[in-house]
């Protein structure tokens, strides 16, 4: 496994990364898509942690942990603000 986020290149015709972020998740399985908006990436984990990446900075501006499940789909609000459920029944709002 690795704990790094990657992101490649939708244009170049070879495999070109565009940046790494070294997100410290350890091993991790989530099948749960990232997703972006408005410059943060949204990364969630099988261990119940969400992170955001700015992707300019290529850093993580910011990790929660909200369970010890699965975090189902991410849904960016705006304004940093995101909903999210947790595979253990959790609903969660996250205010930034």
């Amino acid at each position: 496994m690795n704990d790094k986020v990657y992101a490649l290149s939708t244009t170049s015709d070879e495999l070109k990364t565009e940046g790494v972020v070294d997100c410290q998740v350890g091993d991790d399985i989530s099948p749960t898509p990232c997703v972006e908006k408005n410059g943060m990436l949204y990364v969630p984990t099988d261990k119940g942690v969400i992170y955001a990446v700015d992707k300019e900075k290529k850093e993580v501006v910011w990790a929660q942990k909200l369970s010890n499940a699965l975090i189902n789909n991410i849904y960016p609000l705006g304004n940093g603000d995101v909903l999210t459920t947790t595979m253990d029944g959790g609903i969660y709002r996250l205010r930034r």
